[in-house]
């Protein structure tokens, strides 16, 4: 899925939270291929489109992500002001051994830093660290070799193709 793709379907969802049934995840499931993935071997790079503050979409974030076989460390900002400017670069590590398997983060894998079908292409429903009610969406295309992640908040939608290198 590429981030047209995404803003596609947020269209026609007309930006709601609409639950994709478990039933498609499983069939995009079963499209991928090129898994398992040792993601301490690889980096990756991501755009993320915001669709907050009026549609943020023509202003992408994004996170230049590297990995070790036990953190995770992001370089980037998906943060966006009121007038769709970029929040401050930050940098983030993530310790992935301490994760809870249904933390809604991408590479949160089971056995990481070996990723598989099952930890690239699945749905998250929860509260996360700020209090707000999601569901999120995992996709992985092995032809392209990127992982879509898109959250549905009550008022909001990001969408993050990420490219493993």
């Amino acid at each position: 899925m590429t981030i047209n793709d995404a803003k596609n379907l947020i269209a026609a969802d007309n930006a709601s939270n609409t639950e994709i049934t478990d039933g498609v995840v499983n069939l995009l499931a079963a499209a991928s291929f090129g898994l398992p993935i040792d993601v301490s071997q690889t980096t990756a790079t991501s755009a993320i489109s915001y669709s907050g503050y009026g549609n943020c979409y023509d202003t992408f974030g994004g996170w230049d992500y590297s990995f070790t076989g036990t953190e995770m460390t992001l370089v980037g900002t998906d943060t966006w002001t009121e007038n769709c400017n970029l929040g401050p670069e930050e940098i983030f590590v993530v310790s992935m051994s301490t994760l809870a398997a249904d933390y809604d983060i991408p590479f949160n894998c089971v056995d990481y830093p070996i990723c598989d079908t099952s930890d690239f292409n699945k749905k998250l429903q929860g509260v996360d660290g700020d209090g707000r009610s999601y569901t999120s969406f995992y996709y992985y295309d092995g032809n392209t070799k990127t992982l879509t992640y898109t959250k549905y908040l009550p008022e909001e939608v990001f969408t993050e193709v990420i490219t493993i290198n």
